[in-house]
């Protein structure tokens, strides 16, 4: 889901029911070049990055952004 927090953040949230993570699994050791390249775009633009999960997977991405920048829901 893609939604708007709050004035001046946007969630990015992304989960399955899969078979989850490893007990081992950190962020800060990934090898995936997708997760490397997700981590480094969050960190530019100033966003929190998180990835979680036992028995399926939750990863969620919240970014700064200018009111401006999305639209309202209600717009046309």
């Amino acid at each position: 889901s893609l939604k708007k927090v709050t004035t001046g953040t946007l969630l990015l949230e992304y989960s399955d029911n899969g078979k989850g993570l490893p007990d081992t699994f950190s962020l800060s050791s990934i090898s995936s070049l997708g997760l490397k390249l997700v981590s480094a775009i969050v960190r530019r633009h100033k966003g929190t990055f998180s990835i979680s999960g036992k028995e399926g997977v939750r990863i969620s991405i919240e970014l700064p952004i200018e009111d401006t920048d999305v639209r309202s829901e209600d717009a046309d």
